[in-house]
Formats: structure tokens, sequence, C-alpha cells
């Protein structure tokens, strides 16, 4: 274990969500019904039970209207729900199954399977956590083109679920009526959920103060976009970061939010090329610094001697590469232990409220940062 601080902020969430580690909202008196929701929705209360069961997916602004009357009416759609929350008032009624679900689609299990240094910690994480809370763990791949909930939730056979890797958000907001939910190292809004994440902005201050350190003034992020609304999108901390340092950019379109694509590390690189002056250090995350790496020594160049880079994830490539990558590493098994406590302290305290903990990782520096003189005309800033 590397002894990452963990930190839990007194507010990510936006105004108009629930406060972190807050208390559980109170059941109103008078439970809404299904016809209570089919009104506020528009539908009918067949459409509503359809939607809530998986049974049928809707049209996507029908099951946007079910979802926010469930939400604005403190809906509990099923017989299982309304169990769940009478144990939760009488705990000691409550008949735990002290399973846990880890869902994930079928291509994380896969790369998991294979070692990848990534998911694959954090399914390591996530067991280890399990055994040492006294839980087992289900491993439920699910295909993101099913619109219906995993078998094992739908059947009321675990306790909790934790997500890895991205699900739509309508199909999230679903499944947070049924149990609490863990997300691991991922993180958006308007969800009941709970988020154990790496503490990005952290990672970001990091990075950057590490170039700024050794002479770098030219600064460049390569990366795919998050969306303008990500409250915590590395290109949106990215350059609070650099306003923070009172640093503009020199070249601020080239490290513009791009397409999430395979062509995404040859775009920056031709139009970096063009650049003058050039950036002297990129940050991006440690995938695309191999590849980009791979491209300046096609192209005659080298790191760090043309170009720095600084990664981030930690991946084992990071290591391997020529020359070996600096790159913040994310502390992944320790993500999906805290995961897991997290969770079973919903289960079993019997509080549902939305929160986030952030893990703080550490930076390994390597041999692709150069030391550089600082420009004259920089010199000040």
């Amino acid at each position: 274990m590397y002894g990452f601080e963990k930190v839990t902020i007194e507010k990510v969430p936006p105004e108009g969500h629930p406060a972190p580690m807050s208390d559980a909202p109170e059941v109103p008196v008078r439970r809404a019904s299904i016809r209570d929701v089919a009104k506020y929705a528009g539908v009918s209360h067949t459409m509503v039970s359809l939607i809530l069961n998986g049974r049928h997916p809707g049209a996507p602004e029908t099951r946007a209207k079910v979802l926010d009357a469930v939400e604005k009416l403190n809906y509990q759609p099923d017989a299982n729900y309304r169990k769940a929350v009478a144990e939760r008032s009488h705990p000691r009624a409550r008949r735990k199954t002290k399973v846990l679900a880890l869902v994930m689609p079928r291509s994380v299990q896969q790369a998991a399977d294979h070692d990848d240094g990534f998911h694959s910690l954090t399914l390591a994480g996530v067991l280890n956590g399990a055994k040492a809370m006294g839980y087992e763990v289900l491993i439920s791949p699910h295909d993101l083109k099913s619109k219906g909930l995993p078998a094992c939730v739908m059947n009321d056979q675990v306790d909790g679920v934790l997500l890895d890797d991205t699900f739509p958000l309508e199909w999230v907001k679903l499944l947070t009526t049924r149990l609490p939910c863990v997300y691991v190292n991922r993180y958006f809004e308007q969800t009941n959920a709970i988020f154990v994440t790496v503490h990005w902005a952290q990672e970001m201050i990091t990075s950057v103060n590490h170039a700024w350190d050794r002479g770098h003034r030219n600064f460049a992020f390569m990366g795919a976009d998050t969306g303008d609304d990500h409250p915590l999108g590395a290109h949106r901390l990215f350059f609070e970061v650099m306003r923070a340092k009172g640093a503009g950019l020199i070249h601020p379109e080239l490290s513009r939010r791009r397409p999430k694509s395979n062509t995404l590390v040859d775009e920056f690189f031709a139009e970096w090329l063009d650049c003058d002056p050039k950036p002297t250090v990129v940050l991006t995350d440690d995938g695309r610094g191999v590849r980009l790496m791979r491209l300046l020594k096609e192209n005659g160049l080298s790191v760090p001697d043309d170009l720095s880079i600084i990664g981030r994830l930690g991946h084992p490539n990071a290591a391997k590469c020529d020359p070996p990558l600096t790159s913040y590493e994310y502390p992944i098994k320790e993500i999906g232990e805290w995961a897991v406590r997290m969770l079973v302290g919903a289960i079993e305290s019997n509080r549902l409220s939305p929160s986030h903990l952030l893990i703080e990782g550490r930076l390994i520096e390597r041999a692709s940062v150069k030391t550089i003189p600082v420009p004259e005309e920089l010199s000040d800033k």
C-alpha cells in the first residue's frame, strides 16, 4: 500500500445536488404510487412499470420523464424496494445476502481477465476489500446495448452494486432506485450514487508543477472530449491550473477538446509540428503518451529533447517504453478497496446519501521530462 491520503471534499456536486456525505432525505408520510408517477410524467402506469422493471426501454424522452418523476416524487418502484426501505428503518428485520455485484461492460471484463494493469487492479482491490469486510463479490458482465438491469439486481440477490467503467446515465439512475451503488473512478452529476475516484485536481496540479519547476512555460494538453458540463473534466482542470499560475497558453487551440478517435494523437502531433514556438511539454494519458513518443521517433525527433511528456494512470507500459514515461500513478487497487468500504458502509448504516471520496496518487518521475532554461520573455512568469 502506498499510504495515499484520503480526502473527502465538502462539495463537488453543483448547486441543487445533495451535498456529499449529507443525510438521506426523509421519506414522505404518504409514499407516491405508480399512478402518481404516471400522472407526473404524462404516461400510463403500465409504461412506468415496464420502464422501471427493465422490460421496455421506452423512447428516450419518455424514459427521461419517468425517471425525473421517480426522483421528484421519491417513488419506491416495486415490492423489493419497498421491502428494502422498510428494512432500512428496522435493521434487525433485514436479511442481507452479504454479496456485492461488480457490474462492468463485457469488454472491461475481458481487459481485467488479461491483466491490463487498470481494470485488473480495480478487480483485485474490490476482491481484497470485500474479503476484509466479510462480503462476497458477484462479477456481472453487462451488455451496454441492454436496457434491462442485471438479473442479480432484479432477483434481489445482492445488497449493493459497484460499477466499473462508464454506463448510460439513465441506466444508472434506474439502478440507484433499487440498491446502493458505488461508481469506481468515474464521476457524473444528477445521480444518487457514491463516487470513489482519484483526486483529479491534485493530479493536474502536481503534473503541471513538475514541469513548471523544470523550466517549462509553453504547455499543451492532449485528451479526448469530456464535455463542457463535466465538473472534473481533465481539460477544464488543466486550463484552471494554468490560469491559477498566471500563465496563458501560447497555443491554446492545441489543447482544445478533441473527439475521441484513433487519429487523435496523429492530429495533435501534426498540429504540434506547425506550432511556433512549439510547446515544450504535453500532459496526456499513458496510452496516448506512448503513441506520441513513437510518432516523434518515426519523424526523427525524440523525448525529452524535442518534447517532454507527462502521462497519467500509472499503466505498466509507461515504465517499459523508451525513454520511460513520467506518469501520475493512480492508486487503482486502493480505489477498489475504498469503493467496497463505502458501499458496505451505506448498506450497513442504511444511509444512501450521495458522496464523493477522492484519493491522492503520486507522480512517478522517470526520463520523459527535460529540465530547460526558462525563455527570457517568460522568465518573469
